[in-house]
């Protein structure tokens, strides 16, 4: 759809203010230059774009879609918006640009939160309960 979209954005007027990235090696550097992400599925499971973004401190705006609203805590981590509603996608994504200390702050409680969920002793913390409970199941053949 790049070229779809591309397009749109001629159409709109802004192609000047929207870069097309495509596949990246460098997602930390421009996570460092991100001030949100912006996710607006209408379906999505766990994302990793979600979780690289607040291993940075990037606060979200995310759809209430699948599993992203326990991902993303609204107003603390970043804002949740209804699926498919892009008037309150504007809103939020204007609220989050005009003030720019509550973005901060919703940006060091996702890097905090990220450290707790998403780091590297919860990860190994959650893998290992996983194998011990499937040792322990039962199966029935």
């Amino acid at each position: 759809m790049k070229d779809k979209l591309m397009d749109q954005a001629r159409q709109l007027g802004i192609d000047s203010k929207v870069n097309f990235l495509g596949n990246r090696n460098d997602v930390v550097q421009i996570l460092q230059m991100a001030d949100v992400l912006v996710i607006p599925s209408l379906q999505e499971n766990q994302p990793f774009a979600v979780i690289e973004a607040q291993m940075m401190g990037v606060p979200v705006i995310a759809s209430n879609a699948g599993g992203l609203p326990e991902m993303v805590e609204h107003q603390a981590t970043g804002l949740i918006v209804e699926k498919a509603n892009s008037h309150q996608l504007s809103r939020a994504l204007d609220h989050i640009i005009r003030h720019p200390a509550e973005r901060d702050r919703m940006g060091q409680q996702a890097w905090k939160m990220s450290r707790e969920k998403w780091g590297l002793a919860s990860l190994i913390e959650n893998a290992s309960a996983f194998y011990q409970s499937a040792m322990n199941t039962n199966i029935k053949t």
